[in-house]
């Protein structure tokens, strides 16, 4: 068995077990199997049957069997009575779930819903299974449901099993026919596993773009009326406990979709604040985001991280602040050669000098208030004209001086950021060798640093140290060349040199080894050293930027592969919109060629025949599931660069849906009665297993065949049984006998002849034997007495015309010994008022003799 197959039954078992876990009305009498593929239930349920005279009585015990079958959870349950039970959805042999089950793919959901089909709660009126026990129901709704609970609830829709049982006692009992009971067939393609798992992010060039292909536009729905529409605003549902966390963690941008909502919702107080402060919050963080953005447009990236941090304190979910952090962050780190971190907002706010000095003269402003206060107001009388010139000269003098420490404080620290903004230029301008421009900007770094007094004290001595070592590596360098230009090679040069080297050797190692997220990281990372080069080879800038996109492309199909193997669609389609999109770029193509862009392309016209069959899998439509795989093997037959992995799933995947397919089809088949149709579908089934070699190597082929010929046997009987039937109806005995020979002989010597089921099929075609012979002899006996009918009645009435006897109505009586015993009449015509005339004759079929019998 397979270990998804196995997997699945073992999740099934759980499921059912802890569902039905304390209820006293459902209980799992047995369960074989192991994992179990077969359940016995016990309902305690009040409902009613047909005892053997016809009478309909109550019971409150119904045993149901639920077969697992190959293919679930595509293919439904099958689903049998082992007590009997009337119910219009009920037959001796099935059980009627199929729309139910296409609605609710869930076992524990069947289970109840059967219990509510047993207790009368549904049912169906038309085509049911059972058309006197629909009339009965119809006819005693006051009786229903059987349980003191609920209201009946008649199912106005017309369920149809998988498989239809015969309508008449002629023909032959289904028995399960629609499904197999190993459920090891569970397609296994990759692309339908259900466990879903979250699909690996993706890099997105900024060339990358989605177009949406696949999409389905929902139905417009129709207008309510304004009551219709103030009910619903009344009873919004929204998370406040949400709304209060975000607002919180200053997620203003995530909130802002709930504008509306807020609006609208009852239970929060003042929401008119809450709306006021997202809006506020996001309008100043914008223009705090837009401020970084200028700076960093201008190179200034020390003053642009400083934005971005201050945006991200305001709104911490700001749309791309994390990348304009971490961008100019990078290039703080390229420039230093150390890495500099992000400032969270807590620390932000410990840091922040502005605010630290701002509280502090606040603080000092409110103590000399409260002292004022304090030493003029204690006493009560009236202000002499010093406290009056007081209280004007001291709020002069706290206001001047304040003046002065924001000045003071403004200053500081517009040198202390200019000082800074410098040396990163004057960095940037030495791995570019532009000596004289470094040398001039640090110069000015350093004057500006004279200027910064009590405050950065610590950082200031780092950074005129960090000048210093600057200065003194120009001079070294321009001191060693003997160029008189003012282009050098310096030592931050070959050091940028050397670990862009190293970042492209290691990226060439990531894509051999098809390491695609790791490839990708080393290339941007040594693109973005390359620009602040003078120095490139411009043929390995070219390979580098046409292995990015490569890396990138490969990754995403690697993605696409895991979204279809968990049936993730609609991620897939968007990432195949965007992967066909990069490939289709102008400057994509001519990095890559035209033989390449081909085999892309293909792969993902592959992925998307993939894609497209996944989503008619989740329907059960076969018919297009392998009308697209076999366009994917087309294309893939005709693609000699792709890999034999890819070809190989696909072969397995043809081989499974195909016989699903073909399972599918002769279950239909069988629905409809078509039994030759069925019994080639089923028979091709068989020879997909028997033909597949290595490629189903994971199922059990063995027990699989012995369900199809199960199956095949089964058709086989109902169809042979139903033709000895019509044969028997139009006389034809000789050929009804041979027909129900065949039968017998079929089961006595195929593998099932021990088999339960099959041997009430043998003792059945016996009887059935026996039973048609006697009708053979009783159809002589009737047969030779309307030949000679007019010769017997002239014979008993003397003076009767032939010619006057018509209408001749023979009829069996009795078997007596070896003589059959017939009474025959017949209307005599004489004189124009007819007459009736009956005698009763024995017919011996040894001798062919008729005798008169007289009654005694």
């Amino acid at each position: 068995m397979a270990d998804s197959t196995r997997s699945l039954l073992e999740s099934l078992h759980t499921e059912i077990t802890e569902a039905l876990e304390g209820d006293t009305s459902i209980t799992i009498a047995s369960a074989e199997g192991n994992p179990p593929d077969k359940y016995t239930i016990t309902y305690t349920i009040p409902s009613v049957y047909k005892d053997s005279n016809g009478d309909i009585r109550e019971r409150d015990t119904h045993v149901i069997v639920i077969n697992i079958p190959i293919g679930y959870p595509h293919f439904p349950p099958s689903c049998k009575p082992l007590t009997p039970l009337y119910h219009p959805d009920f037959d001796p042999s099935a059980i009627c779930i199929g729309d139910f089950w296409k609605k609710t793919k869930s076992m524990t959901e069947l289970i109840n819903y059967i219990g509510k089909m047993i207790g009368g709660e549904t049912y169906s009126t038309e085509n049911a299974f059972n058309s006197d026990a629909a009339e009965w129901y119809i006819e005693n709704q006051d009786r229903l449901p059987f349980t003191d609970t609920g209201q009946p609830s008649i199912d106005s829709l017309s369920p149809e099993n998988d498989i239809s049982p015969p309508r008449n006692d002629e023909e032959l009992d289904p028995l399960d026919i629609d499904t197999l009971e190993e459920s090891d067939l569970n397609l296994d393609v990759d692309y339908l596993e259900t466990e879903q798992i979250e699909s690996q992010s993706t890099i997105d060039l900024s060339e990358a773009g989605t177009t949406d292909i696949d999409s389905e536009e929902p139905e417009s729905l129709s207008q309510q009326s304004d009551e219709d529409s103030q009910q619903l605003e009344e009873h919004i549902i929204y998370d406040i406990d949400r709304m209060e966390h975000l607002l919180q963690k200053k997620r203003f941008h995530e909130l802002q979709g709930d504008i509306d909502t807020i609006r609208k919702v009852p239970d929060i107080d003042d929401p008119e604040r809450i709306i006021q402060q997202i809006t506020d919050n996001l309008s100043e963080a914008g223009e705090l985001f837009e401020k970084g953005l200028d700076f960093e447009n201008q190179g200034l990236a020390g003053q642009a991280l400083q934005c971005y941090q201050d945006t991200r304190t305001i709104v911490s979910d700001y749309p791309d602040i994390d990348e304009g952090i971490e961008r100019v962050t990078a290039n703080l780190e390229l420039l230093s050669g150390e890495t500099i971190e992000a400032v969270t907002e807590e620390e932000y706010k410990e840091i922040d000098p502005s605010q630290q000095a701002k509280d502090s003269i606040g603080e000092k402003a409110e103590e000399k208030k409260e002292e004022v206060q304090l030493t003029f107001f204690d006493e009560q009388k009236p202000p002499s004209k010093l406290a009056k010139l007081l209280r004007l000269i001291i709020p002069l003098c706290l206001l001047a001086a304040i003046v002065y420490g924001v000045h003071l404080y403004l200053t500081i620290n517009t040198h202390w950021n200019r000082a800074q903004d410098l040396v990163e230029l004057c960095e940037k301008s030495l791995l570019l060798s532009n000596m004289s421009q470094a040398r001039s900007q640090c110069t000015q770094a350093r004057e500006n640093l004279n200027h910064v007094r009590f405050l950065h004290l610590k950082d200031k001595k780092s950074l005129n140290d960090k000048i210093a070592g600057i200065i003194a590596s120009i001079s070294k360098a321009q001191s060693s060349s003997d160029s008189k230009s003012d282009v050098y090679i310096t030592e931050a040069q070959n050091k940028a040199q050397k670990e862009l080297e190293e970042l492209l050797h290691s990226a060439a190692g990531k894509m051999a080894q098809a390491d695609w997220q790791g490839a990708i990281h080393a290339y941007q990372q040594g693109l973005r050293i390359s620009d602040n080069l003078n120095r490139v080879d411009e043929k390995l800038l070219m390979e580098s930027r046409k292995n990015l996109r490569l890396a990138t492309i490969n990754k995403n199909l690697d993605n696409i592969r895991t979204e279809i193997t968990h049936a993730k669609w609609d991620s897939a389609v968007d990432l195949l919109n965007g992967t066909l999109k990069l490939i289709n770029d102008e400057s994509t193509r001519q990095f890559l060629g035209q033989s390449l862009t081909r085999q892309l392309t293909t792969q993902i016209s592959i992925l998307r025949f993939q894609t497209q069959a996944g989503r008619q899998m989740n329907k059960s439509n076969w018919a297009a599931v392998l009308g697209y795989l076999e366009k994917a093997k087309t294309l893939a037959d005709n693609t000699p660069q792709l890999s034999e992995e890819t070809i190989a799933q696909l072969d397995k995947d043809l081989k499974k849906v195909r016989l699903y397919y073909e399972i599918e089809a002769g279950k239909l088949a069988f629905t409809e009665k078509q039994w030759e149709k069925a019994l080639v579908h089923y028979q091709k089934a068989v020879q997909i297993i028997q033909s597949s070699g290595n490629v189903l190597t994971e199922m059990n082929t063995d027990q699989y065949l012995a369900e199809l010929s199960r199956i095949i046997l089964r058709i086989t009987i109902t169809r042979d049984r139903q033709a000895a039937t019509r044969y028997s109806q139009k006389k034809q005995f000789d050929q009804a006998t041979e027909k129900i020979g065949s039968l017998i002989k079929l089961i006595e010597n195929s593998r099932f002849s021990t088999d339960v089921q099959f041997r009430q099929d043998l003792e059945e075609l016996k009887q059935e034997v026996i039973t048609v012979k006697s009708r053979h002899l009783v159809a002589a006996g009737e047969q030779a007495l309307k030949e000679q009918f007019k010769l017997l009645f002239i014979k008993h009435y003397p003076g009767t015309i032939p010619g006057s006897l018509s209408r001749v109505k023979v009829t069996f009586v009795e078997r007596r010994g070896d003589e059959l015993l017939y009474n025959i009449q017949c209307v005599e015509t004489k004189g124009g008022r007819p007459a009736r005339l009956v005698l009763d004759y024995f017919y011996n079929p040894s001798t062919k003799k008729l005798t008169y019998y007289s009654g005694q």
